[in-house]
């Protein structure tokens, strides 16, 4: 578990290197159809990154039901089940961007959504 609790933090990571190379493409930051994910060069990596940007909200989600059934099992088993230090502030620093991100894509905040734009 110590080592998924980083994903969604590592998957947010690939989407915002994949913003800053739509910048460099553009000139400007991506946000909603400007420019579209499959018109940048490099056709198959906006797939790859869409996939993973559909990774990381899953593990957002998915995380917390498969660390609660683990300890249920651990529990049931009679077996420790210990957390190594980091885990939770990882998983809760991925959460937030995605989190936020979402938030952002919803109200219409200060800056625009990546997963907006990814998912055009």
């Amino acid at each position: 578990m110590s080592r998924l609790s980083a994903l969604p933090l590592v998957c947010f990571l690939v989407l915002f290197a994949y913003g800053c190379y739509g910048t460099v493409v553009v000139g400007h930051w991506p946000y909603y159809a400007h420019p579209d994910p499959k018109e940048l060069p490099l056709r198959p990596l906006s797939y790859a990154v869409a996939l993973t940007s559909l990774a990381g909200i899953l593990a957002v989600l998915a995380l917390p039901i498969a660390y609660t059934v683990a300890r249920g099992i651990a529990a049931w088993r009679k077996q420790p089940l210990t957390l190594r230090h980091g885990t939770l502030p990882l998983y809760f620093m991925g959460s937030a961007l995605w989190v936020a991100d979402f938030v952002v894509m919803k109200s219409g905040g200060p800056w625009h959504s990546l997963l907006s734009w990814i998912m055009d």
